[in-house]
C-alpha cells in the first residue's frame, strides 16, 4: 500500500506537466494514427483482393521491413527526412515508435526520460504511470466504439 501512495503522490507532484504533456501526446498520436488509417485502409482493402495476392505478398514483406529496422533508426531517418518536432514525431509514430520525444515531438516521454536523466525516480514513473494509463483508457475507449460501432449479429458470430 505504501508503494501506491508513493505513486499518488509522484502524479501529484507532476500533476501540471502530466496533463499538458497527455494533450500533447494524445494530439501526436491522433495525427499519426489518423495518417496510418488514411494510407492503410486502402493498401488493405487492394491487399484482399484474390486478383491481388501474389503482389500483396510483396507488399507485405516492404512494409514488414519497418518491424525489423531498430527503431532509434527509424527516428533518425524520421528527423532526416522532416527535421526535428511534431512532424518528425508523427512521422516515427506513423511507421512505428513511442519515441516521439527524442525526436522533439514532446508527450509524456518528455516526464520519462527527463526523469531517467536527472535520477529522479518520481519523475520518471509519473510519466510511465500516465503513459500506461493513458494508453489503458484510449484501449478501453476504443473498444466500447468496437462495441457500438458493430451490429449485435457480427458480434454474436465472432464468439
Amino acid at each position: 500500500m505504501a508503494a501506491f501512495n508513493t505513486m499518488i503522490e509522484w502524479l501529484q507532484a507532476y500533476w501540471n506537466e502530466v496533463v499538458y504533456l497527455s494533450l500533447q501526446h494524445l494530439q501526436i498520436v491522433a495525427v499519426s494514427s489518423a495518417l496510418a488509417i488514411v494510407i492503410a485502409l486502402p493498401i488493405g482493402v487492394w491487399m484482399s483482393r484474390p486478383n491481388n495476392r501474389r503482389r500483396a505478398m510483396a507488399v507485405m514483406q516492404v512494409l514488414n521491413i519497418g518491424q525489423a529496422v531498430p527503431k532509434l533508426a527509424l527516428l533518425t531517418l524520421a528527423m532526416t527526412l522532416v527535421g526535428v518536432g511534431a512532424p518528425a514525431a508523427i512521422f516515427a509514430l506513423w511507421v512505428a515508435t513511442p519515441l516521439a520525444f527524442l525526436v522533439g515531438g514532446g508527450g509524456l516521454g518528455e516526464l520519462i526520460f527527463t526523469g531517467i536523466d536527472l535520477n529522479d525516480y518520481g519523475m520518471m514513473l509519473a510519466g510511465a504511470i500516465a503513459t500506461a494509463g493513458l494508453a489503458m483508457l484510449v484501449d478501453m475507449l476504443c473498444g466500447l466504439l468496437q462495441r457500438a460501432s458493430v451490429s449485435r449479429g457480427l458480434q454474436l458470430a465472432a464468439r
